[in-house]
């Protein structure tokens, strides 16, 4: 594989990196470079590892990642890279793993068929995870571990066989405006822990939007007898049944 590091820049672009070796880059140091246009596939670890104490100007886009062994990116602590616009899938374990204080921002990719979760956030890490394609993992679209953090934003989650979106133990992360397909995503939508009286922690579910397959292609409802609701009252109401039937708190 590539192994960046030191200090500066480099461009790392429009290489196929495949076969038996550990990484196909490995990132660390003060390097800041910008990994572009790259297919890495089949290694016998994971794609892409950022270790710390890199560049804050670290940008992996535009590549497609499959086929490894363990992930497709490994961010480690503490680095604040930007990941954006890559295809990220069928890894054997998570897409983009973000470890303990680590930072990313994740935005506009289209992470799917993995074998564990889209995105995995470990303790005291603070991603931004934006706009992203989601889709047909073998565990939870995006698994916050306990005392995890960040922001989950206008992202489409579904197909997954566990969860949209799993906040465990202490949770700190920022769920707004995301949407998830109900009636793909297995057990629950959202599934979040009790927060203990006294605790810190205060996840924050906001906007966010539960669509089915079904949706578009429903029966428009009867007209309501006098006195009875508006439709659109009937609807909304029947909306909100169907989110919290779907969100577990445990």
């Amino acid at each position: 594989g590539l192994h960046v590091v030191g200090e500066g820049a480099v461009v790392v672009e429009d290489n196929d990196i495949s076969g038996d070796i550990r990484y196909g880059i490995e990132i660390e140091g003060d390097s800041s470079p910008l990994i572009q246009h790259n297919s890495i596939h089949h290694l016998s670890h994971s794609a892409v590892v950022i270790h710390e104490k890199v560049g804050l100007s670290v940008v992996v886009q535009h590549n497609d990642m499959y086929g490894c062994r363990y992930n497709g990116i490994q961010v480690l602590t503490p680095c604040y890279p930007s990941i954006r616009n890559n295809k990220i899938h069928d890894h054997s374990q998570s897409g983009v793993v973000v470890g303990e204080k680590a930072s990313a921002v994740i935005e506009e990719n289209d992470i799917y068929g993995n074998g564990h979760h889209g995105v995995e956030v470990f303790q005291y890490s603070n991603p931004i995870i934006k706009a992203n394609r989601i889709h047909d993992g073998n565990g939870s679209g995006v698994m916050v571990h306990a005392k995890g953090a960040g922001v989950i934003e206008r992202n489409h989650i579904y197909a997954n066989k566990a969860n949209a979106v799993h906040l465990d133990g202490d949770p700190l992360a920022q769920l707004v405006n995301n949407v998830q397909g109900v009636f793909e995503q297995l057990p629950f939508s959202m599934q979040i822990p009790q927060v203990a009286a006294g605790s810190s922690c205060r996840p924050l579910v906001k906007n966010n939007n539960e669509r089915s397959r079904s949706t578009s292609t429903a029966a428009a409802p009867p007209a309501p007898a006098p006195g009875a609701p508006s439709s659109s009252s009937s609807s909304s109401n029947s909306r909100k049944d169907s989110f919290f039937r779907r969100l577990a708190i445990f």
